[in-house]
């Protein structure tokens, strides 16, 4: 165990480093067991590892995770209808769904996604919408590990049927609208 110890004040040592320095190499040299595990920072190695904040871009810029409605099921019964989505975590972070606003009312979701999960929703049952509902959905959610919040919008799209009554055939997700909550 000692020798290891000299061993590292040798290589370190203010000589050795001041040979290294004039002969052009590094100057301080690590032990190779050290980094054989750990990633350098390259290409492949990820924000955690480098020590930088994995929720922030590499120009400083906040991380906007997407999660959105990826598909939507309608479904009409006479005077009664039943709307089911499936929510899609697009972010390589796992993320906590947390409600989405829709038709006037919020819905709570309450529900873990991992990244590039999905899990699908019950987000309506009542009666078929005999006048035009409001297009807009807020679908809010968390990073797990932060306690920002986000939203992002969707724009509720709508057929109506010859006896008056409105369906919805898609929640259309605006990316590019995800703002912090």
């Amino acid at each position: 165990m000692r020798q290891n110890e000299d061993n590292n004040v040798d290589t370190n040592g203010p000589f050795s480093v001041l040979k290294r320095i004039f002969s052009g190499e590094p100057a301080f040299q690590t032990d190779k067991k050290e980094t054989q595990g750990s990633p350098s920072g390259g290409h492949g190695a990820s924000p955690a590892a480098n020590g930088a904040n994995p929720y922030l871009q590499s120009s400083g810029r906040k991380v906007y995770p997407v999660a959105k409605v990826s598909s939507a099921h309608f479904h009409r019964s006479g005077d009664h209808s039943e709307l089911r989505v499936h929510i899609h975590n697009d972010s390589p972070f796992e993320i906590q769904l947390d409600k989405i606003r829709i038709f006037g009312q919020t819905v709570e979701l309450d529900n873990n996604l991992p990244s590039h999960g999905s899990a699908e929703f019950l987000l309506y049952r009542g009666h078929s919408f005999r006048a035009r509902p409001e297009t807009r959905a807020e679908l809010v959610y968390q990073i797990i590990g932060s306690n920002d919040y986000f939203m992002n919008p969707h724009e509720v799209m709508f057929r109506q049927e010859s006896d008056g009554v409105y369906l919805v055939t898609e929640l259309r997700s605006r990316d590019n609208l995800v703002s912090d909550v």
